[in-house]
């Protein structure tokens, strides 16, 4: 039986585009774009009694309505049954929302409205610290948002942070992960304006600018917690060693920087040639200890990440 060539035809609110990947013999399956700006697809024998996505249907159409820190946008996309309109929230985040949560004001904003948006305004021990772990192991885009993903292991110490930035209802577990996601152009800008902390930071990360001693300490036990590593076991760096890759220029600022406040040498900076403008700092023996002591003298020990600092908790307690 010769196949019906639906294509540019329309049923309703429907006009077929072309045949659908679903096809199987015997079961031909159409792609449609509806008035409303849908794809759906639907079965060639469906077609001719089939209107509209679904989009007819609703009692109410949501486009254009200003809903808390929502602007409902055009587009809509049907689910489940059920629909979810695509808005933007005051602070630039986009995503979509289910047409009852926006009728019902359940939903009126991403979550941006709840957190402290001027968090990193003023440089502190707190922020220095958090801005450290964002340096190593965040992310910054354009939009404003700002990412911190950590495997599933570390998600108390990210709720805690979480609960730190006033965002504990971002915070998110997704299989063998964690992950707060935060929409702020004042924090993002804070972050770039005192910290250095720039979208595609990888290769281009750059020291923080003019932090005190304290506060430096603190955004480099953040860095650390971010992406170091704290060893307890003897290697050619003595019993303990700290191991922390970077930036030339971010790894030279805290060479310079621990040369000065622990009053002693550290090797010179190892380059990594797998990875561009990619280096690293070796910290060991008793510089170690030595670093340990000045952390836990300024940043609150309910803060750091104990799975990684606990490791040296046996030889400040034999130094005593």
């Amino acid at each position: 039986m010769r196949r019906k060539d639906r294509t540019g035809k329309r049923f309703g609110k429907l006009v077929a585009l072309k045949i659908s990947k679903k096809t199987t013999p015997g079961n031909i399956w159409w792609q449609c774009r509806c008035d409303c700006g849908n794809i759906k697809e639907i079965r060639s024998g469906a077609l001719s009694g089939t209107k509209s996505c679904g989009c007819s249907k609703l009692k109410n159409n949501l486009s254009g309505m200003k809903i808390g820190r929502w602007k409902v946008l055009e587009n809509r996309i049907i689910k489940y049954k059920v629909s979810y309109w695509e808005c933007k929230c005051e602070c630039g985040n986009v995503k979509y929302v289910s047409g009852s949560s926006l009728k019902s004001s359940k939903s009126t904003s991403c979550g941006c409205s709840n957190i402290d948006h001027f968090f990193f305004r003023t440089p502190n021990i707190i922020n220095s610290y958090i801005a450290g772990f964002i340096a190593a192991d965040g992310n910054l885009d354009k939009r404003g948002r700002v990412r911190i993903s950590l495997a599933k292991k570390d998600r108390k110490f990210l709720k805690k942070i979480a609960k730190v930035l006033s965002a504990e209802h971002l915070f998110r577990e997704v299989s063998k992960a964690a992950h707060l996601e935060m929409y702020s152009k004042n924090m993002n800008s804070d972050l770039i304006n005192n910290f250095n902390i720039n979208p595609r930071k990888t290769y281009n990360l750059k020291p923080p600018n003019g932090l005190k001693n304290d506060m430096t300490i603190a955004y480099l036990a953040g860095y650390i917690d971010g992406d170091g590593c704290i060893t307890n076991y003897k290697n050619i760096l003595g019993k303990t060693s700290i191991r922390i890759s970077g930036t030339y220029e971010i790894l030279s600022f805290f060479k310079d920087f621990l040369e000065e406040e622990l009053e002693t040498k550290l090797a010179k900076l190892y380059y990594e040639k797998r990875t561009k403008n990619n280096y690293m700092l070796f910290i060991g023996g008793r510089k170690t200890i030595m670093l340990y002591k000045k952390v836990i003298e300024v940043v609150p020990e309910n803060l750091i990440m104990n799975r990684k600092w606990s490791k040296l908790n046996m030889y400040l307690e034999d130094e005593r």
